[in-house]
């Protein structure tokens, strides 16, 4: 009877013991990789203080009602804290696993739902203050003796619409419509001092936009227009009950 060892086992056996070390070089290879995605995820992050700093700008300046803004993009501010403070802690393979889903699927969207909401709040603050200038522009332009005025609300309105412009620094847009505002107020001094009170200009930028009433034209509009001689701009239609 032979009593040497059968070698045939030790394969087998070297394998038993291998498989544990498999299993954490596995885990050890995952979190290499969760790490490898977290890192492009986290790069994602670099430009978001630069971003939403500017965008705090912009809500300051546009004297919004800083909670009715937050809940519109609270959702989405949540989930990028939620993410950066995982990162500054020491995350788990399954929290990193979770934050490279956000990171690469969610991140650039729930980005792009702040910037939008806060453009919003800006564009209507900046329309609020601004509005209405190129309307009237275009009518004054058609209206002898003002025809210059009218070019220069026309210039001033086409400044104030580039302050929608995202890709402009929002300090600089603010800067702008500051500006702009200074301007706006010298050009209806400009208004009043040829007559165009705050309701003539409300019925030409209505009348350019629409049929008006004849109600609506009253006698004091009535004499500007005859002193500008534009009547012959302005015509009467009949429209019968519907």
């Amino acid at each position: 009877m032979d009593d040497a060892p059968d070698t045939t086992l030790a394969p087998l056996d070297e394998l038993i013991e291998l498989l544990p070390k498999i299993d954490k070089a596995k885990e050890r290879a995952r979190l290499g990789t969760a790490l490898q995605k977290a890192t492009a995820s986290a790069e994602r992050l670099d430009g978001c203080p630069a971003l939403l700093e500017g965008l705090a700008t912009l809500v300051e300046a546009a004297d919004a009602d800083f909670e009715a803004v937050r809940s519109e993009i609270g959702a989405s501010l949540g989930e990028i804290v939620k993410m950066s403070r995982i990162l500054a802690g020491e995350p788990t393979i399954d929290q990193l696993d979770a934050i490279n889903q956000i990171g690469l699927t969610r991140l650039p969207f729930e980005m792009e739902k702040i910037e939008r909401g806060i453009e919003g709040v800006w564009r209507k603050a900046a329309q609020d203050a601004l509005g209405g200038q190129a309307a009237l522009g275009e009518v004054l332009t058609n209206i002898p003796g003002v025809e210059a005025l009218g070019s220069d609300l026309l210039k001033l309105a086409a400044r104030a619409k580039k302050l929608e412009d995202p890709s402009r620094p929002p300090a600089d847009r603010v800067k702008e419509r500051d500006s702009l505002v200074v301007e706006a107020s010298a050009l209806n001094d400009r208004l009043l001092a040829v007559g165009v009170a705050p309701p003539i200009a409300a019925f030409l930028v209505a009348v350019a936009a629409r049929p008006v009433r004849l109600s609506d034209l009253t006698d004091e509009i009535l004499g500007w227009i005859r002193d500008h001689d534009a009547l012959a701009l302005f015509t009467v239609s009949a429209h019968g009950a519907t």
